[in-house]
């Protein structure tokens, strides 16, 4: 488990998370449970904080036989699999509702010499993690890449293309706490 920072050694990381067991082996058409027990350390309890679970899976080296059942070497391709999975402390004293703070979020347009932004601002003490954005205004709508996770009270700046006005709306796909999405649409302000 990490903080985000991969320029950071696995063995000098600190979080306050146990995860058991370490190391495991899964028999096929089997799965395994991870335990994850917070260690009591001071987190902020104002808002969400956010870690990566790492979770590397390395397949067994298969087995070659030949016809009277010997081992053979054989040649292989084995790719370990990486998978970094969100893992967000939420802290109990928030009682605001993750929807309140996904409509809570203001949009606006802001221009810096010839470029144009999309600004989201985020004044929850949640992540919000967006899925898809359109920008839409009269006829014109624009599809917003690359979409990115906005962290508590901070914002994010999206490049625009064109010349964008102020006025007009924006659709947005959050994910939610279940991994589901949820659809919603802002004004801009």
């Amino acid at each position: 488990m990490d903080t985000g920072d991969a320029s950071v050694a696995p063995d000098s990381v600190n979080v306050p998370f146990i995860i058991t067991p370490l190391i495991f082996r899964i028999e096929p058409h089997t799965g395994q449970t991870l335990r994850i027990m917070y260690t009591g350390e001071a987190l902020p309890n104002d808002r969400e904080s956010i870690f990566w679970l790492n979770i590397l899976d390395i397949s067994a080296k298969p087995k070659f036989e030949n016809k009277n059942n010997l081992n053979v070497n054989s040649n292989y391709l084995q790719l370990p699999i990486h998978s970094r999975i969100k893992l967000f402390y939420r802290p109990e004293k928030l009682t605001r509702s993750l929807s309140e703070a996904y409509n809570s979020v203001i949009w606006h347009i802001e221009k810096q010499g010839a470029k144009a932004f999309l600004c989201a601002d985020n004044q929850s003490p949640y992540f919000i993690t967006y899925n898809h954005i359109t920008l839409i205004q009269s006829n014109y709508s624009q599809s917003i890449n690359p979409v990115d996770m906005v962290a508590p009270y901070s914002s994010i700046r999206l490049p625009i293309h064109g010349n964008m006005s102020g006025y007009g709306k924006v659709k947005w796909t959050v994910v939610n706490d279940y991994g589901g999405h949820e659809l919603s649409e802002s004004a801009l302000k």
